[in-house]
């Protein structure tokens, strides 16, 4: 069997979520799950999909796990919330193949509490999706989506924004795995 795609997350899962949803009836090949944390909800969403999750050790081994992945033939990683700066050895590896999804329209707001800040600056809120390379958010840029004009937003609560963000993450990721279907000539 070959999983063309792994996706790597660490906290509530809720993109995997979508992307498992969408996915699950029609996948060819199901994607490899991988947490490093094993209190994530993404763990038990996995489970209601029939998948397990890969829980990875602590620090994590690198070179163990891109290992572990050719070995299973994985040709795509897509990190949903998997908040680790990868390091070169890894991305050497999976050159041009490892993707993440951001919370803001970079190159604004790189780095953690992108909405928070973009909210507090009341500048431009959206979601990015790009390939991972060395620097922080810096990879190149595949797909974005402007959720709020600046200053568009003052009536909404810095939560509900933040609600309102991850909800249409929720259609991004799922239409970047359509895309990489046809870009990448690779199937979830």
């Amino acid at each position: 069997m070959q999983n063309q795609w792994a996706l790597f997350f660490s906290g509530r899962g809720s993109n995997l979520q979508a992307i498992l949803k969408t996915y699950s009836k029609t996948w060819v090949h199901p994607p490899i799950l991988v947490t490093d944390n094993a209190k994530s909800k993404g763990i038990e969403i996995g489970k209601s999909f029939g998948l397990e999750t890969h829980l990875l050790k602590k620090p994590i081994d690198y070179k163990e796990l891109s290992d572990f992945l050719k070995d299973l033939k994985v040709q795509h990683i897509f990190l949903l919330g998997f908040l680790k700066i990868i390091p070169a050895s890894f991305l050497s590896d999976w050159s041009k193949n490892i993707f993440n999804l951001h919370p803001s329209l970079l190159p604004a707001y790189p780095g953690l509490k992108s909405i928070e800040r973009a909210y507090t600056d009341k500048k431009a809120i959206g979601i990015t999706i790009h390939r991972v390379n060395e620097g922080v958010d810096q990879g190149q840029i595949l797909m974005q989506e402007k959720i709020f004009e600046a200053q568009s937003f003052d009536h909404l609560s810095l939560e509900e924004v933040t609600s309102i963000v991850h909800s249409k993450e929720h259609k991004l990721v799922c239409d970047f795995i359509l895309q990489g279907e046809a870009q990448f000539g690779s199937k979830i």
